[in-house]
């Protein structure tokens, strides 16, 4: 008979996408529509992208089976010019984070944010916190 306490650590309370037993490999994201599915929040919905003007350009997979999404969207109201950036989510699908930082200062050229996301180090989304993560870090298997 198992102890309370084995019997504690099968039966995980949380609902995050790393402990719902959630196929967390993005690896296998192949075509753009699938993105959405598979990460956390509205940033790729479709009605999120049409009301955005955004488009998803390339993706890119980093080890771990994180992702990292080039995006371009509308850089002003009249969709006069294009902002460019590059997003980063774990292999959960959360965000980690989106590039560049600074608010307001996207990349103007496809080509500058293409560059930064072929320079992103393979171990990029080490630094996300969400709980599957966080629990991936203290060893669970």
């Amino acid at each position: 008979m198992a102890t309370e306490t084995e019997q504690e650590r099968r039966v995980v309370p949380c609902e995050c996408r790393g402990c719902r037993g959630r196929d967390a490999d993005l690896n296998s994201v192949w075509q753009w529509q699938q993105i959405p599915g598979r990460i956390a929040g509205h940033y790729f919905d479709e009605s999120t992208r049409r009301f955005f003007r955004a488009r998803i350009l390339s993706w890119r997979h980093l080890a771990g089976g994180a992702l990292a999404v080039r995006e371009s969207s509308a850089g002003d109201m009249d969709n006069t010019w294009r902002a460019h950036r590059v997003v980063l989510f774990c292999r959960y699908g959360e965000l980690v984070e989106r590039f560049p930082v600074a608010v307001g200062e996207p990349w103007r050229t496809g080509a500058a944010a293409a560059r930064f996301m072929a320079g992103l180090d393979e171990n990029a989304a080490a630094v996300c916190e969400c709980h599957g993560c966080q629990a991936d870090r203290a060893g669970r298997a």
